[in-house]
Order: C-alpha cells, then structure tokens, then sequence
C-alpha cells in the first residue's frame, strides 16, 4: 500500500519562504553572462591575440588578418600584447603594428629591438621599417649592437628603406668594426645608398687614422679592393708601411692590385669608375708594390707577386725572378714559385716568356708543368725546342703538360715528337698526345 504524504508536510513545502515574507533577500540567482567586451570577459582581440601563439601557422594568419581588419579599436590591446611573455605573440603584435602604421607604437617596437629572441628583435625591426616613421631611425641606430648578426641586417634594411641619413656614422661603424662579413658588406651597400660617397669616405677615413681599430684598417682595405676606390691609392700605399699589423699591409697590396687590374678596368664602363683607370700605367705605385716583395712577411710577399700580375708590366718582371731564386742557399716556397709563374702569365711579352722558361728546370715537377701550360697560354712558339725533351720528363703531369704545350705552339714538323709520347704508359698523356697531334695537322 503506498505512503501518502501528510497534508501538513505537503503546505509546508509549498509554502513561502518566512524569510522572503519578511521582506529578506531571496537565495542568489545565476550571474548574468557579461556582454562581449566588459572588463569581465576577455575581448574580441583579446581572444584572437592568444591565437597568435603557437606553431598553427595557418590560425596565426588568420588572427592577425582579423586583428588588421579591426584597425584602431584593436590597438590598445595589441600594443599591451608587446609585453606578453610568449614570444611568438610579441612578434605578431609588433608587425601588426607596423602594418596599421601606429606612430605611437615606435618606442614600446624600438624596445623588442633588445628582445632575447633573435626572431623577435628581427620583426620589431621589420615593423618599424613598415611604419614609415622617422622617429623610428633612433631606436633602429641602437638595434646595431643586437648580439645577433640577423638582427643587425634587418635593422640595416630598415635603416635603408627609411632613408635614414643620421644613421650614416652609426652604418659606417657597422661597415668597418662590425664582426659578422656579412653585416658588413650590407652595411656598406647601404652607406653609398644613404649618400652617395659616403662608404669611400668612410674607407678613407679609416685609412688615414692610424689608430684606428686594427678591424677596421683591415676591412677598410678590403674594401677598397673590392669598391676599386682609386681614390683610396695613396692612402693604401701609406699602408704598406704599417708595420704594427702584417695584415693590414697584404690587404693594402692585394686592394691595389685589384684596383688597377687590367682585366677587371677592361670589363668596367668609364661611367661605373672612380676616373680613368691610371693605377696600372702609373710608375710609382707599380714600384711600391715591387718594394713588398721584399717585406719581412711572407704573406705580403705573396700579395705582392700577385698585384704584379695585374698592374705590372715588363720592368717588374726581373724583380719577380729574383724573389723565386734567390741568392744562396734561401729556400723558396714551391706555392711562391707558382704564383710568380702564373703572374709572369698575366704580365706576358717576351721578357716574361723568357723568364717563365727558365721554370721548365725546376726540381718541383708541378711547376714545371705549370711552365709549360703558361708558355703555351703566352703563345711563345719559340719555346717548342725547349718543351720537347719534357715529353720524357719522370713525371705524367710534366709529360702531359709538355704535349699540351707543342699542340698549342708546335707545326707540322714538330709532330714527330709526339710518337713516343701516343705509347706512353700514362693513358692521360697518350691522350694529350694525340689531341696535339690533331692539331698539328
């Protein structure tokens, strides 16, 4: 049988409360949900700005696409997101920022420009180029000592989108001290960008001062080199004398020999030169490159040989003879000997040719075979007799040089010589041979 209720229970459920008769406050009720943007809910932005963390590439795009589209209503919270811990977040905030063109956003970018991550430091510096604002030249000036070499080069390439021309000391400084190559070649692309001028300025300077940062004389001189600044000339030839870094002395050399290297001047238009190409025809600079084959360090000798090669004519050619066999019982580096042969190839004419024969003699069979290869790039057929009796050289590479050689120079009469070198038991000589032979035909 079921239970039913008592009638005083039930009115006593149903009955209100005595509380709420007597005018108390009724049991709490659920809150309301806040509406889109109040201070109790995240925003909007605010939402899609923790989608900017994260390796969902795809749903970072998107976000920061949103972001963009929202424009000025979205900033407050963007430049706040500046100083989020995650990274990936800061970097996002600071290109949007960027991309809206938020002048007031220069300084808290400018600080990213110290960021820990390289990638974050290097879109801060992105951003500020976005902007378009010259207040953002000073912080980009400071973000040149960002420990990251990355870092540096954005900041040169904003720095250069910006036309930024205060930074001319400051890119200068990156040019000649900076200790990444790269950023350094950049900056000087971006100096004669700035102002025309201004990298040759800044070489010379670095140049004249002899106290200057031993890097910075060193790079100055390269640069030189490379740029074919003859107009740093004098002061490369003052460099010769620098006897506190050997260094800087062979980059001086090897800059002047670039500078007036004939085969360089004669693939360069007169409009892309300093002024007409004088350095090879000019006595006094070719006799102070001469002077260094005589220097104390071995690596100025060897630039010195081959500066001669490019701006040295017929005169230097003895000086260049005496330092590959000297007096005595000095010895001579072999890679020395080499290079005085290969620079005799360059100065050419009949004083060279006969100087790069007395090398067909040498106890090293490389040098020569490289002997024989240079007469025959000399085109000095007077030198077949002496090449014959070197198809029976010990040495394959000699022999196979010397059969080179007498294809290039030799005639019809001369073939004959070629029978024993086709049976030679080298199989690349008997290869040589008998293209030389062909040719003598």
């Amino acid at each position: 049988m079921a239970k039913i209720p008592c009638l005083a229970c039930v009115l006593i459920l149903l009955a209100p409360s005595a509380r709420a008769q007597d005018g108390a406050a009724p049991p709490p009720a659920a809150a309301p949900v806040p509406a889109e943007g109040s201070a109790a809910a995240p925003s909007r932005v605010d939402a899609l700005i923790a989608k900017l963390s994260g390796f969902d590439f795809d749903s970072i795009r998107d976000a920061a696409a949103e972001i963009r589209s929202l424009g000025a209503s979205a900033v407050p919270a963007v430049l706040k997101a500046l100083d989020n811990q995650d990274p990936g977040i800061r970097k996002e905030a600071a290109l949007i920022l960027g991309d809206l063109k938020i002048k007031e956003a220069v300084k808290p970018i400018g600080r990213l420009l110290n960021d820990s991550q390289y990638w974050v430091a290097r879109s801060a510096a992105y951003a500020l180029r976005n902007l378009s604002d010259r207040s953002a030249i000073e912080p980009l000036i400071g973000g040149l000592g960002h420990a990251d070499a990355r870092v540096r080069e954005a900041v040169l390439d904003a720095l250069d989108e910006l036309m930024a021309k205060p930074a001319i000391p400051a890119v200068a400084r990156a040019m000649l001290n900076d200790y990444d190559q790269h950023v350094r070649w950049r900056a000087m692309i971006v100096l004669r960008e700035l102002e025309e001028g201004a990298e040759i300025a800044a070489i010379s300077a670095a140049l004249k001062d002899g106290s200057a940062p031993v890097a910075a004389r060193r790079n100055a001189a390269t640069m030189s080199g490379y740029l074919r600044a003859e107009s740093t000339v004098p002061l490369l030839l003052a460099a010769f004398n620098d006897q506190s870094d050997p260094q800087t002395r062979w980059l001086a050399v090897e800059a002047v020999g670039k500078i007036g290297d004939r085969g360089i001047l004669a693939g360069v238009p007169a409009k892309r030169r300093e002024k007409p190409a004088v350095i090879a025809l000019d006595p006094a600079v070719v006799a102070a490159v001469e002077e260094k084959l005589k220097d104390p360090s071995p690596d100025v000798r060897m630039f010195a040989v081959s500066a001669l090669g490019k701006i040295g004519g017929p005169g230097s050619v003895p000086a260049l003879v005496a330092l590959a066999r000297p007096s005595g019982q000095a010895l001579v580096q072999p890679s020395l000997k080499k290079n005085v042969v290969r620079s005799l190839g360059k100065i050419g004419g009949k004083e060279a040719s006969e100087a790069v024969r007395t090398f067909l003699s040498d106890p090293d069979p490389n040098l020569r075979a490289l002997a024989a290869e240079t007469l025959a790039a000399l085109k000095d057929s007077g030198a077949v007799p002496v090449l014959k009796p070197l198809l029976a050289d010990p040495s394959p590479a000699v022999r196979s040089a010397a059969a080179f050689a007498l294809g290039e120079l030799g005639g019809k009469d001369d073939a004959a010589a070629l029978a024993t070198a086709l049976k030679d038991q080298s199989s690349w000589v008997q290869e040589e041979a008998k293209r030389a032979t062909e040719k003598m035909k």
